[in-house]
């Protein structure tokens, strides 16, 4: 219609000044009406009402509307309620008594009330009830200092809560002290500062797996500040402060403090900052490789007053230096520190002085020519230079206190750099801007870590995609997780229905294993910096899954834990597979062991008894039968050895013995001399059934417990235990003799064929064993998910 009024052709574009004459109201040059009388571009006449609008909207300053004048005069209400329509965002007006008088189409859409609901509720009816007390306080400061901002959220019909800057103007409307203002969504700004958080959180991450840490030194007073990871690293108490520099310097090798010392020197001299490599003790004699990277630091005057760095701990990339130089040099993050730029810009004498970091940027030295604000803008790169100056002048206009811009800066070297810049803007009496005060801060690297992140996350996404990794994040303030799609898809979980608590995602576990995973109950878990279980999954479809997880667990400057962020795997078929391999391991070993005990009891023993007839033939016929007694003893101890050894090899009753009788003989043979003092403790639940397959391979776990025991332990007293339950089996083998170290001894064949035999029927194998206490192994099988 615009275009049909001033005759533009479609899209042309023109200054709304070339085709109106606009008169400001010098009391209020941010509202203007009028009528403008003149022609359009085909030379025609026309008549123009225009109206500009002052709004608080983000994206607009003004708001022009322009109608064209018909013959008529529309009624100044129906005129009212065509400007307050055409206002972007929400617009309200209600009086003292929160009464709505007014409100615009857009009022009606998003809050989803009828205009005839809407003028029967009051204003504060329009927010949650835990906002309106902060609402009603910015209602009175309205009323009592005019005007006023607040963040909230408007509670629709439907009971949808949006995010709202609204803004409001004490204003006299029909003889009335009311309120008028506009309420704009703010969604896409909320959901943009949650993404901040999450990559605030993601960066410290980041920082704490690297293990970089912050120090700085004041080198006249010698007084330290180190951040949290720095105690971390030097293995220090964070009651007990930093470091002091003696102490700090023993701590490091001999060799290095020298390099140290002279590289120090270096940069008081010459203010460049510098790296090295030194090898550091910690109280408790742990050598350590660590990377410092040191910058000075320069007061206003351009002296040098302190240092600051950091600290890496590059030990691992020591051991494995090979394999880090093989490794993607992207995921390394190093902190460097940088020194602002510090100005002052005089506005009534348009000069500008600054600290020497300031006029290196420029190539000037020691103020030897006087900036201006020109000199200035044209440094900034073309593509930000308006909006910096437009937005530095409407600071100025707003009597603004603070401005902070980012922008491209051309220094001396003739290269862009990145610049986040803060300032101070001090007015006079009258709230005229006399000076304006700032610093400049380089973040070229930041930036372009920014984006190195961001390419990283974008690698990570579609490496965890094509890997089908599930990704969690478990906030434990909120007790809310965050799962990627394959999380949904490895537990088998409806997202539709998953309340993202941490309970809920427990019940997806197999009961046996909520303990490998059970941060809630078992606190031990949340001690650990790192976690690496594996628990099972029984979907509907009642296939076990078997999940591989790893986490890391993230405290906060007090070491409380708030995070817990890991991935998961599925391993099912690695499982599978595994287990067949333990059955056929086993299944060989067995026959192995029955054709040995087959041969020793057929034949090796059928040719010891032959030899004892014939002895006992030469003992009869001897002149001497004492020279035979000997030999023939022996003979019969080699057959009762040998019988003995082929019954453990193969025991050929055990499938008709109860399992009680069968543990009972082997004590039996194991103790024939009573070199121990045992006790036997067995419960069978009569209505339990032990299968044949689960009957063997217990027998050969006691087998060969008691032989451990015999052959290494020095214990003088066994103590066995079998429960046997209609659903489950729990033997607890227990010896008082030397013990082991479970951190530091190698895992045998005998413990591993324990464990083998043990997982093949998903049971559960704990050692628990320490120099000089004995040891004890306790065995679960469970019994209610195999087949008879």
């Amino acid at each position: 219609m615009a275009e049909e009024i001033f005759a533009l052709s479609k899209n042309q574009k023109l200054p709304l000044a070339d085709l109106i004459n606009i008169k400001s109201d010098s009391k209020n040059p941010a509202l203007a009406e009028g009528r403008h009388q003149g022609t359009n571009l085909n030379g025609k006449f026309i008549s123009i009402d225009y109206t500009q609008i002052s709004s608080d909207h983000h994206s607009y300053r003004s708001y022009i509307l322009v109608t064209e004048t018909p013959e008529h005069q529309l009624r100044e209400e129906d005129f009212a309620i065509t400007v307050i329509n055409s206002m972007p965002g929400q617009f309200y007006l209600f009086n003292e008594k929160g009464e709505m008088l007014l409100w615009n189409h857009q009022m009606s859409s998003m809050s989803e009330y009828t205009d005839d609901e809407i003028k029967a509720m009051g204003a504060l009816s329009f927010f949650p009830e835990e906002e309106r007390e902060l609402v009603l306080s910015k209602i009175q400061e309205v009323y009592a200092l005019g005007e006023a901002q607040v963040q909230a959220h408007l509670l629709t019909k439907s009971g949808k809560k949006i995010p709202q800057k609204v803004s409001g103007k004490r204003i006299k409307y029909k003889g009335q002290t009311c309120i008028v203002g506009l309420s704009t969504d703010i969604s896409d700004l909320v959901d943009m500062q949650d993404t901040l958080k999450s990559s605030t959180k993601l960066l410290k991450t980041a920082q704490e797996i690297a293990q970089i840490g912050y120090w700085e030194w004041n080198w006249y007073d010698e007084k330290y500040y180190w951040s949290d990871e720095m105690y971390e690293l030097c293995g220090r108490n964070k009651n007990d402060g930093p470091m002091p520099h003696l102490e700090f310097a023993s701590r490091i090798h001999r060799k290095d403090l020298e390099v140290l010392e002279k590289e120090r020197k270096r940069i008081v001299k010459t203010l460049e900052p510098g790296e090295a490599e030194f090898r550091f003790f910690t109280p408790n004699d742990e050598m350590r490789y660590f990377t410092v990277h040191t910058s000075p630091i320069i007061d206003e005057n351009g002296r040098f007053c302190s240092l600051e760095g950091t600290i890496q701990n590059i030990t691992e990339r020591k051991k494995h230096e090979e394999d880090v130089r093989n490794s993607n040099d992207r995921y390394e993050l190093i902190s460097k520190a940088t020194n602002d730029a510090v100005w002052d810009w005089d506005i009534r004498g348009n000069t500008i002085t600054g600290n020497k970091n300031y006029l290196k940027l420029f190539n000037i030295k020691n103020n030897e020519v006087e900036l201006t604000d020109e000199m200035f803008f044209t440094r900034i790169h073309p593509e930000d230079r308006e909006r910096v100056r437009s937005n530095m002048a409407e600071a100025l206009f707003d009597n603004k206190s603070t401005v902070t811009e980012e922008y491209r800066f051309l220094n001396h070297e003739e290269e862009y750099r990145v610049i986040l810049d803060r300032s101070q803007i001090i007015y006079d009496e009258k709230r005229m801007p006399i000076r304006m005060v700032g610093a400049m801060q380089d973040i070229t690297l930041q930036k372009n870590a920014e984006d190195e992140l961001q390419d990283i996350t974008n690698r990570l996404s579609l490496a965890t995609t094509s890997a089908k990794l599930g990704i969690f994040d478990w906030n434990l303030e909120s007790d809310q997780l965050d799962w990627n799609e394959y999380m949904y898809e490895i537990f088998d979980v409806d997202p539709s229905d998953f309340d993202k608590k941490f309970q809920s995602w427990l019940d997806c576990l197999h009961p046996r294993d909520v303990h490998n995973f059970d941060f809630i109950n078992n606190q031990d878990l949340l001690k650990k910096r790192l976690l690496h279980t594996h628990v099972r999954v029984v979907p509907f479809s009642e296939e076990i899954r078997y999940i591989e997880i790893h986490a890391i667990i993230l405290p906060d400057k007090d070491r409380n834990v708030y995070s817990v962020i890991g991935v998961c795997r599925d391993i099912s078929e690695k499982v599978l597979a595994e287990q067949s391999i333990n059955r056929a391991i086993i299944s060989t070993q067995e026959t192995e062991r029955f054709e040995i005990g087959r041969e020793l009891h057929d034949n090796a023993i059928q040719v010891l008894i032959a030899a004892l007839m014939n002895l006992n033939y030469v003992k009869e016929r001897s002149s001497d039968p004492t020279a035979a007694e000997t030999s023939i003893e022996l003979t019969k101890r080699a057959i009762n050895e040998i019988r003995r050894l082929s019954h453990q090899l193969a025991p050929s009753d055990l499938g008709y013995l109860a399992i009680e009788e069968s543990i009972k003989d082997l004590l039996k043979e194991m103790n024939y001399n009573d070199e121990f003092e045992t006790n036997l403790d067995i419960e069978i639940d009569p209505e339990a059934f032990i299968p044949n397959e689960v009957k063997m391979n217990l027998y050969r776990i006691v087998q060969e417990q008691l032989s451990n025991i015999h052959k290494h332990s020095k214990a003088s007293k066994i103590d066995i235990e079998l429960t046997v339950k209609r659903l489950s089996l729990l033997l607890k083998t227990s010896d008082n003799g030397i013990g082991f170290d479970l951190n530091s001894s190698l895992k045998g064949i005998g413990i591993s064929n324990m464990e083998r035999r043990v997982k093949m029927f998903e049971g559960d194998i704990e050692i628990k064993s320490s120099p000089k206490n004995g040891c004890e192994i306790v065995i679960q099988i469970p019994l209610e998910s195999m087949d008879f």
